[in-house]
């Protein structure tokens, strides 16, 4: 059996406060009193000698600030463009023809990169899909792709996967997993549907997760 249950904070108060404020930090420690609860509860079930718990997050968060945007109007003509739609990251949708200007234009921009559709890092999963705009403007974390001045500083996600404030944290214990052991390399939150295959002895369908990449932390 698999039940899942998900807590919509610290992404609420991370959004509006930051994820370094003392909000964010309160909100945390209230949350590990509730998986300390959750975690004790199930220790006396008659089942707990079978029972596997993970904890993770889908995402990391970075603060962000109205000083630390990247104005669309100031780089990008409006002939070029259709729409601009987000700002972490931008879809561009651009007018026929008009492609590689936009990306010529933001190519030496501080803070910002930006590939047309067909040239999206591999290594960012976007695929091919045609609802991709036809630039992708990806701004360094913590900075945001628009021309909005007036909002207030909090935090935000969605960007590069690679940056550190977007990794997240995963503990998992139970007969499934090994004792005290503790992964050093980091691995795509991906991987962690084909390792729920695994421990319910499902076949995965094909994803962008690897059982390879993690079972290192299943006891042998």
């Amino acid at each position: 059996h698999l039940i899942m249950l998900y807590f919509e904070q610290p992404d609420e108060v991370g959004h509006h406060c930051s994820p370094y404020s003392k909000e964010t930090g309160k909100v945390i420690e209230q949350l590990d009193s509730l998986i300390h609860l959750l975690n004790v509860r199930l220790s006396v079930l008659p089942i707990a000698s079978k029972v596997n718990l993970i904890v993770t997050s889908d995402h990391g968060m970075a603060p962000i600030s109205p000083d630390r945007t990247v104005a669309v109007n100031k780089y990008l003509k409006p002939e070029w463009i259709e729409k601009v739609d987000g700002d972490l990251p931008g879809q561009i949708y651009c007018r026929p023809g008009c492609a590689d200007k936009v990306v010529e234009a933001l190519s030496k921009v501080p803070h910002l990169r930006a590939w047309k559709r067909e040239d999206i890092p591999s290594y960012l999963c976007y695929g091919t899909n045609p609802r991709i705009g036809d630039v992708v403007a990806l701004p360094d974390a913590g900075w945001l792709f628009t021309d909005k001045v007036d909002f207030s500083p909090g935090g935000a996600h969605g960007f590069d996967p690679t940056v550190s404030d977007m990794h997240v944290m995963f503990r998992a214990i139970g007969p499934d997993f090994r004792h005290g052991y503790a992964k050093t390399e980091k691995f795509a939150n991906t991987c962690i549907y084909p390792l729920l295959a695994h421990l319910l002895g499902i076949t995965p369908a094909p994803c962008d997760g690897s059982l390879n990449l993690v079972d290192d932390l299943l006891a042998k």
